[in-house]
């Protein structure tokens, strides 16, 4: 199956191309350009580096939140704009879930944080239960430092990705904080 994937959800923007089970070609952008002045562009560079002929594709993947209100009408925009011109689905994949999968099979808790402003993340817990990653936790927009206590009283190491980690980053016993965003 092939599949372009498109991520406009947070600060960076992203286009991905898979074939078969296989990733052929990536472009990831955090820069100061909004997701309308790059996403376009990532694509055509994209299909011109590596020959991806858009009527191959099978479906579009689209980032469908939580994120920037913006970002998620540009990204679901191009998506059904490119799906409706070529006649194939578009597929919404929670951007927390996306976010999870980054994290290669482990025993720790994953706990993707995205900034949600004011203190607040959009978050959901996973674990890897043999080959599949299962969410524990509903989606959820959460005080960050009720997030974190209600984290600790758990006793077990955690692996926090995500745009909103970057305070963690002072360290606290038991968190793991990868710079995967």
């Amino acid at each position: 199956m092939n599949i372009l994937g498109i991520d406009a959800s947070g600060i960076a923007g992203s286009i991905a191309y898979m074939k078969e089970d296989r990733l052929v070609g990536e472009y990831y952008i955090c820069h100061k350009l909004t997701h309308s002045e790059t996403i376009m562009p990532m694509m055509a560079h994209l299909k011109e580096l590596i020959g991806l002929d858009l009527k191959s594709l099978d479906a579009i993947a689209v980032t469908s939140g939580p994120g920037s209100f913006t970002g998620l009408r540009i990204g679901v925009t191009t998506a059904k704009a490119l799906a409706m011109a070529l006649d194939i689905p578009v597929v919404g994949i929670p951007t927390l879930d996306v976010m999870a999968n980054n994290i290669p099979h482990t025993a720790y808790m994953i706990c993707p944080m995205m900034d949600a402003r004011r203190n607040q993340v959009y978050t959901a817990a996973y674990k890897w239960a043999g080959k599949e990653l299962e969410r524990l936790t509903d989606y959820r927009a959460v005080d960050s430092d009720e997030y974190l206590k209600e984290l600790s009283d758990k006793q077990e190491m955690i692996v926090f990705l995500g745009d909103a980690v970057w305070p963690l980053k002072g360290g606290r016993s038991g968190f793991i904080c990868a710079d995967v965003s």
